[in-house]
């Protein structure tokens, strides 16, 4: 099974300016050209308000600084949320959260493969649009990612080679795109628990709670905590529980958070779920029933180490202790009885003849 990991720069909500930042093996740098709206040319991503009708310009400069030829593919995304709390702008399998109206992938950017010539510099023409007719008001949030499909495949390649294993980096960069329809200042995340359930993660057995953010409006700065208990239901001691958790969550997006069992070993029953959610305006409670049935909890550990069962060796301490105890009080019980005969023969004896 081939296995890899991403490099991404700045997977937090305020992208980093990605051509300050080496990234291994690729030696491209890439920034955004800025449309005349935008709020604030410092801030080293696109971010600008915007109303129905409107086209906007949104560029890439990509430099080429080596003395090779480099090919790119560059591909818009929709915002999402990771199990970290983190706001994400890379591909992603699966399709994208139910609430999400305005995919900012299909508003107008294009996904492209180019070659940039050693040392050259080039503008990427990208624009979003928005239909006159859209009634829409809130935050969209996407991005452009950039990677190298060849770069990617020599550190396959060499990862193959020095380690026997399909473990390897993947090397990309990010622009971000904040986009403010209308006055989306009145807008608020707003959140859902969707689903709980047993899971595996990190080889570890887990219960994966399921979080929806399903308003258009973005957590930024890890400004939400989240803390989760689980409680054998009925119960007050609790199972399992995360720490004070501190995510960003993107608009309309949602994300499993973990509750690990660690190395112990996930038991089936019933249990209750008991997760909290603050930002500085808003607390959400939420509870939720849930079962683990047998099979469900044999998924979950089977990435454990199998752990010896010593049954039968107490069974059979307890069977020789219980035959010690029977063999010590029939010696026991003997010892009395021909102690007893010794001393009655020794009285009878003892009588004087005439």
């Amino acid at each position: 099974m081939l296995f890899f990991s991403v490099l991404m720069l700045g997977v937090s909500f305020n992208p980093k300016k990605v051509q300050a930042v080496q990234v291994p093996d690729i030696p491209v740098s890439v920034e955004p050209v800025y449309p005349d709206i935008q709020k604030e040319t410092s801030s080293e991503y696109f971010n600008f308000s915007v109303k129905p009708g409107d086209v906007v310009p949104t560029n890439l400069k990509l430099v080429n600084t080596s003395d090779k030829s480099v090919v790119l593919r560059i591909q818009p995304v929709p915002a999402t949320t990771t199990p970290t709390g983190d706001i994400d702008y890379s591909p992603h399998k699966g399709t994208v959260d139910g609430s999400l109206k305005y995919n900012f992938a299909k508003l107008g950017p294009t996904a492209e493969k180019i070659t940039l010539k050693p040392k050259e510099t080039r503008i990427i023409d990208q624009k979003v649009s928005l239909q006159p007719d859209m009634k829409f008001k809130g935050m969209i949030l996407g991005g452009f990612y950039i990677w190298s499909p060849s770069v990617n495949a020599s550190a396959q390649k060499a990862a193959i080679k020095r380690h026997k294993t399909g473990v390897y980096n993947t090397f990309g960069m990010y622009i971000g795109v904040t986009m403010h329809v209308g006055d989306d200042s009145s807008v608020f995340p707003d959140f859902r628990l969707r689903t709980v359930k047993p899971s595996i993660q990190g080889a570890e057995p887990v219960v994966l709670a399921n979080l929806q953010n399903f308003k258009p409006q973005a957590v930024t700065n890890k400004s939400m905590t989240i803390k989760a208990k689980v409680y054998h239901r009925g119960g007050q001691s609790v199972v399992k529980e995360t720490g004070n958790l501190k995510f960003s969550f993107a608009p309309n997006s949602n994300t499993d958070i973990p509750i690990s069992w660690g190395k112990s070993r996930m038991a089936p029953g019933k249990y209750t779920l008991k997760m909290t959610a603050k930002t500085g305006l808003r607390t959400w409670h939420f509870t939720r029933n849930f079962t683990i049935t047998p099979q469900q909890s044999a998924a979950a550990n089977k990435l454990l180490p199998k752990t010896r069962s010593y049954l039968w060796l107490w069974i059979l301490l307890v069977a020789v202790v219980v035959l010690l105890a029977i063999a010590s009080m029939a010696y026991l019980y003997r010892r009395g009885i021909n102690k007893g005969r010794n001393q009655t023969g020794g009285r009878s004896h003892s009588h004087r003849h005439r």
